[in-house]
């Protein structure tokens, strides 16, 4: 009986000790789990706000040569083509620590950038925005409009024969961006790193659904889910 009762004793001692060492293991863990992921949610906030402080150099230069050409040419277009540039520049330096805008916002946004590229490449490229009022007051990351505006332009032919033609709309509650698809493989490219993956990576953070880019009957098209 004396062993049979030692023998419960030490049983009772090594399970508490046993529970103990379990409960500060977990604890341990978990405390690992949650520093590991604020690590990486900084990382990942990190390169969400490197991105969306990029802009394609290319775009810069041009419109510093067109506005050049205009103060000499057309002093009144200057003043409005100057405008039109501090509205594209005020837009990401007062959004770049927001990690979604209004839909009206980024529409606003996207006509002042449309109206410089319209000033460089005239009637080769048009852009129709149709946005439901339901729509205005949603979310979607800042820039991805003009993301894939620039996308669309970067990568297809326009000619004033064959125009390249970019539409804004809703439908069932996303936005859709759709280009006639224009390739032509002599177009000489430089990558600037900004395009889809950019869409995606910051959808990914910010929603439970994803953007859709696919090809169909001669159109390009992205699908982007409204926050």
């Amino acid at each position: 009986m004396a062993a049979i009762i030692s023998l419960l004793i030490s049983a009772i001692h090594t399970g508490i000790f046993l529970l103990n060492r379990w409960r500060v293991n977990s604890e341990e863990t978990a405390e690992l789990r949650i520093k590991a992921s604020e690590l990486q949610e900084a990382v990942t906030r990190s390169e969400l706000e490197s991105l969306k402080l990029q802009l394609d150099p290319h775009f810069i230069f041009n419109n510093f040569s067109t506005l050049t050409e205009l103060i000499y040419e057309d002093p009144q277009q200057a003043a409005s083509f100057l405008e039109n540039i501090t509205r594209v520049y005020r837009y990401m330096i007062s959004n770049t620590n927001k990690d979604t805008i209004t839909v009206k916002e980024e529409i606003e946004f996207l006509n002042a950038y449309f109206y410089l590229l319209k000033k460089r490449l005239g009637e080769k490229v048009d852009l129709i925005i149709k946005i439901d009022n339901s729509c205005l007051q949603l979310h979607l990351p800042p820039l991805t409009l003009q993301l894939l505006v620039e996308n669309a332009i970067k990568h297809n032919m326009a000619t004033l024969s064959n125009p390249l033609t970019i539409s804004v709309y809703c439908d069932l509650g996303d936005i859709i961006v759709r280009n006639n698809l224009q390739p032509t493989a002599g177009k000489s490219l430089v990558s600037t790193g900004i395009g889809n993956k950019n869409i995606e990576f910051r959808y990914k953070i910010l929603c439970d659904r994803m953007p859709v880019f696919c090809e169909s009957h001669g159109y390009y098209y992205a699908r982007l889910p409204l926050i």
